[in-house]
């Protein structure tokens, strides 16, 4: 299971150079994750089973997950008039492909030696894409075009910057760890990684990443760690800000086309924004028709991704005035065109909303599609089944968060843990504008390094329970505070490291 595992790492990140750059792959090998999943589904009934797997609340998750899938498709079965077959089986398969990984992850029968080495092959195709990129940036010097700094995601730049800003949240991590070694080699990663974002121009994902740095860098003093001054943070974050700013003003190309915005607001037609107007659009389907609340319009009708590859939009359809022909095509960076053939038989249900009125662009994709992950959950699932998905995500920030204060000097899982919970915080806040939560290329690299974050922590209480406590006698007559790595790990609770644990020398169970 776990060459699986890594077959599913190394392509979801490199697989999109040999598909849509040098054509030697079908592309039928960019939805390999799936087939790959599924795979690991079957050696995991066949004997992969851990036999004594830890008890996480995972069982909470799996119901859930199965309450969420009945709403779904009850929901899809309600709206036939307007369903596709092969639409909706896909958003569905995109829904549950992250959160059925993490659960055969956890579940799974996985050594130490497997987990740390899923850390390595993330953390060298980490300094591949970075090492890629930066080599590319000579090309956009010569070109200006900033969708050349893009790795191997080909045709997609934004998750490429996705990507490789899991090194940013990891070396973040790594500042705080007890390796004082490479300290300054650390930040100079870090405003070098940051400098690659600045210069893809990507301006949507600008506040998402503000958004993620804030919170980790605001995280930190509350966690108790090395350096407690919450004004080093507070100033670390205000240099990054400033610096971004600064960088956004000289570099950024494309600034312009937040003019049209005043425009919109000048003529009235600040709510028709694409943005906006899909939200509006959601709440006009529950008013025409209430049984949506609770199950949606169905998968792939609306407005997720499913929808948009096989029931695409026509773009003199859904716009007031006429796209840019500079405007790069909404089909380009579609990994799967060419091997998807949009319907034109079936009525799309979004249609209706663009009769009467359409949606005013500003220029800009961020803008002007009326697309993004939490709209596709409202309109296609209904309240109920949305706000289960985003618990999914939610939870296990509070648990990722925990953790950290477990294992806040454990030099190397606190900066993976780190990583994967400033990757999860920014695919949610991505997910505010795109298909981000069910985009199974970076979906299941985050939950696959959330999964082996939460094994690792399982291993590691499971080594510290077998073991007898024995107090280190240096410590003993010297008075000295034990340091946290020399205590086993409470078996049932999560604790802050510096309570007391009660253990006698009769090997009694710890208690949080």
């Amino acid at each position: 299971m776990q060459k699986v595992l890594l077959a599913v790492l190394v392509g979801n990140v490199t697989l999109r150079f040999f598909t849509n750059y040098l054509n030697v792959l079908p592309r039928i090998f960019n939805i390999a994750d799936l087939f790959l999943v599924t795979l690991m589904a079957l050696l995991f009934v066949l004997g992969g089973r851990d036999p004594q797997p830890s008890k996480r609340g995972f069982g909470k998750f799996t119901r859930r997950l199965l309450l969420f899938n009945v709403i779904a498709i009850v929901g899809t079965l309600l709206n036939t008039q307007y369903i596709y077959p092969l639409s909706s089986f896909s958003q569905l398969l995109m829904w549950n492909e992250p959160i059925v990984l993490f659960l055969l992850l956890s579940h799974a029968r996985l050594s130490m030696a497997d987990v740390e080495q899923f850390m390595r092959v993330l953390v060298r195709l980490l300094k591949l894409e970075l090492f890629i990129g930066f080599i590319q940036v000579f090309q956009y010097l010569k070109t200006g075009d900033s969708e050349e700094i893009l790795g191997t995601f080909h045709h997609n730049a934004e998750q490429y910057q996705a990507f490789v800003l899991i090194g940013v949240y990891y070396l973040i991590g790594r500042l705080e760890s007890r390796d004082t070694q490479r300290r300054t080699r650390n930040k100079i990663a870090i405003v070098a990684i940051l400098a690659l974002v600045i210069l893809i121009d990507n301006k949507a994902s600008w506040l998402a990443t503000a958004l993620t740095l804030g919170y980790i860098l605001t995280t930190m003093p509350t966690l108790g760690l090395h350096v407690r001054s919450r004004a080093k943070y507070l100033t670390a974050f205000a240099v990054i800000v400033i610096f971004g700013y600064l960088a956004v003003i000289f570099t950024s190309t494309s600034l312009v086309k937040y003019s049209h915005v005043f425009e919109a607001w000048d003529t009235g037609n600040l709510l028709n924004i694409g943005k906006i107007k899909a939200y509006e659009d959601v709440m006009d389907a529950y008013w025409e028709h209430p049984h949506m609340i609770l199950f949606g319009s169905g998968l792939g009708t609306f407005y997720s991704r499913a929808a948009w590859q096989f029931i695409p939009p026509k773009i003199q359809e859904i716009y007031s005035q006429p796209f840019e022909p500079t405007k790069q095509a909404l089909s380009e960076s579609n990994s799967m065109q060419g091997v998807i053939t949009p319907v034109t038989n079936i009525e799309p249900f979004y249609r209706q909303f663009y009769r009467d009125r359409k949606i005013f662009q500003i220029f800009s994709g961020t803008a002007d599609q009326p697309v993004s992950t939490y709209v596709s959950l409202l309109g296609e699932t209904g309240v109920i089944a949305s706000l289960i998905y985003v618990w999914f995500y939610l939870s296990t920030l509070k648990q990722l968060k925990e953790l950290l204060r477990t294992f806040g000097h454990d030099v190397f899982i606190f900066p993976f843990a780190v990583a994967s919970m400033g990757f999860l915080i920014y695919l949610m806040c991505m997910g505010t504008y795109n298909f981000w939560l069910e985009d199974a290329r970076l979906s299941t690299i985050l939950w696959g390094m959330i999964a082996m974050v939460f094994k690792y922590a399982e291993l590691k209480r499971g080594d510290a329970n077998d073991r007898p406590y024995k107090p280190m006698p240096a410590l003993v007559k010297s008075n000295a505070p034990i340091p946290r790595q020399v205590l086993p790990q409470p078996q049932e609770t999560w604790v802050h490291r510096n309570q007391v644990f009660a253990r006698g020398l009769e090997g009694r169970r710890f208690k949080g």
